[in-house]
């Protein structure tokens, strides 16, 4: 559904601006005598704060719907919705915004390009293209000057490897750059009625050049867009072009500028802080995974995300009404004393054949294991991933970065249940290379800026440019 001028949700209020959306980021924590859930007049939400309620909602597709997910936050206008209109623009259910049967399969699709195996085989690639754009950073550096590490390196990384994966070609990167941010303002943004109608220009844009990569596709070739032209529903049809393009459309903004968010907000925090990255310099074991998962723990790039209740139901101790719009502070709940939710890895997905995984891909019972230490993976599974063993450390100043608690990759970056995000994986290792080999070529580099200008929208958060320079060496 794509909100319009006379639909039912109350428009958000434009005045509030970003802060708006730095107050629902940074939710204070929670307590157990407290509810986690208030209606908010600002945004007509219902906000959910706390980790547990936020696992439940996320894991019942039934009662809590993602049918809201790709809403635009603000309500489009008439001229937006027109410039849309004729670009044939639709988001049917497919990927976020699916809780039908037909999504375990589209799933499926996604997941054989981004299997284990294929992820590792990227890592030369990642190494090469930092290290290829450090090079070119270097003169300046040397000379003393002021460089951007957000740009091309964070902001063009994520996209040049989802590209190679999907196995797509033949893409103009500063567009498909310009289409994707303009798709993440129109719909999680607060647009007035002018720069909303660009803005659909740009999405109409992309919307059609999807349309047409998708119809001129050979069925039988090795990309996405040949997997998406063979794959059957449930039902045995084909895909219709709306869904196909659907998932596209969704997967190339997701799957690359939410990394690049991840890559600009980390680099400008480990910056900021001295003695960890001096560790990741000196190459010290497991000091960039660590400080990747305390970073996405602590201020995630996606740090809410929305659900639909189907019908009335209660959340914590809240009777909520039937159609309520709820918004899942996932980085607020990251700060919560308490975390938990033990899970058993996931179903190989429909769509992936045996040519696609290898004994890599699987573990000993025929299923694709989640990420090391994903929630709902092995590492949550464990008697000491419940608060138990390593609680006190673990919930100690949860506001506070610090790399290196107990059971790391328990918070809801990534989201939870049968939506958890299937690129997970590929951003981890993304971010964790990039932190590796900048701080090993640069260990005298240090931030420039403390506060940057910074991307705020409802659902998604970084800097705008992460500027450093390098120190010189000491005499």
């Amino acid at each position: 559904m794509l909100w319009g001028a006379d639909g039912a949700a109350p428009p958000p209020d434009p005045a509030a601006g970003a802060d708006l959306f730095t107050e629902l980021w940074d939710s204070p924590t929670v307590g157990a005598a407290t509810s986690s859930v208030r209606y908010s007049q600002e945004t007509g939400l219902w906000l959910v704060r706390r980790a547990s309620d936020i696992r439940r909602i996320l894991s019942d597709v039934e009662t809590f719907r993602p049918d809201n997910a790709l809403d635009a936050f603000t309500p489009l206008s008439i001229p937006a919705l027109r410039t849309l209109a004729r670009a044939g623009f639709s988001l049917p259910p497919t990927l976020a915004n699916n809780g039908t049967d037909t999504h375990a399969g589209l799933r499926g699709v996604v997941a054989a390009f981004v299997t284990p195996r294929r992820v590792a085989a990227a890592v030369p690639m990642i190494r090469r293209l930092v290290r290829s754009w450090l090079a070119d950073y270097a003169p300046a550096l040397q000379s003393g000057a002021v460089v951007d590490l957000g740009s091309p390196l964070a902001r063009d990384l994520p996209a040049r490897v989802l590209l190679h994966l999907l196995r797509v070609d033949e893409v103009d990167l500063p567009v498909l750059k310009e289409w994707s941010s303009a798709s993440l303002e129109l719909f999680w943004g607060l647009p007035g009625e002018r720069r909303q109608r660009d803005l659909a220009v740009l999405a109409g844009d992309f919307y059609r050049w999807l349309r047409s990569r998708l119809a001129a596709a050979d069925p039988d070739g090795p990309d996405l867009f040949a997997a998406l032209r063979r794959h059957r529903l449930p039902d045995g049809a084909p895909l219709s072009a709306a869904e196909a393009v659907g998932v596209c459309y969704f997967l190339f903004i997701a799957g690359q500028e939410t990394t690049t968010q991840l890559l600009a907000g980390l680099l400008h925090r480990v910056l900021g802080e001295p003695e960890r990255w001096r560790e990741i310099a000196a190459g010290a074991p497991g000091a960039a995974e660590s400080c990747v998962e305390e970073f996405l723990r602590l201020t995630p790039p996606v740090p809410t995300w929305r659900r639909v209740t189907a019908a009335e139901t209660v959340v914590d101790g809240v009777t909520v009404p039937a159609g309520a719009r709820l918004l899942l502070l996932l980085g607020a709940a990251g700060r919560d004393d308490v975390s938990a939710g033990p899970g058993v890895g996931c179903p190989v997905p429909s769509g992936v054949g045996p040519s696609d995984l290898d004994s890599s891909d699987l573990d000993g019972s025929g299923r694709v294991p989640r990420p090391a230490g994903d929630p709902e993976g092995a590492e949550a599974a464990r008697p000491d991933a419940a608060l138990g063993a390593g609680a006190e450390q673990e919930t100690a100043d949860p506001g506070v970065f610090r790399p290196g608690r107990p059971n790391p990759r328990r918070h809801l970056a990534f989201g939870h249940g049968p939506h958890f995000c299937l690129g997970a994986g590929l951003a981890r290792a993304e971010a964790a290379v990039v932190l590796e080999t900048v701080a090993a070529a640069l260990p005298r580099l240090r931030r420039v800026e403390e506060h940057p200008p910074q991307l705020r929208l409802l659902s998604f958060r970084a800097p705008r440019r992460v500027l450093v320079t390098e120190e010189p060496p000491m005499r």
